[in-house]
């Protein structure tokens, strides 16, 4: 699953435009996808923004900028 935006509570931010969407946890919870890959969020605002979660065994990664994931 490919978005802009990231999941609700995992690597977003307080501030309304960089909080994440509750809907794509109902869409990880129903469809489980393996990776959930977004950017928007610029690791440069917070070194405290984690690059990868793990939801409901989904790995959702933040690619901000660049980010290489190894696919088996």
């Amino acid at each position: 699953m490919l978005t802009h935006a990231p999941v609700y509570g995992f690597g977003d931010e307080d501030d309304l435009c960089h909080m994440g969407f509750e809907c794509f946890r109902e869409l990880i919870d129903e469809f489980h996808p393996r990776y959930l890959i977004h950017g928007h969020v610029h690791r440069n605002y917070s070194q405290a923004i984690e690059r990868s979660y793990e939801y409901n065994g989904t790995i959702i990664t933040n690619v901000f900028k660049r980010h290489i994931i190894e696919i088996d």
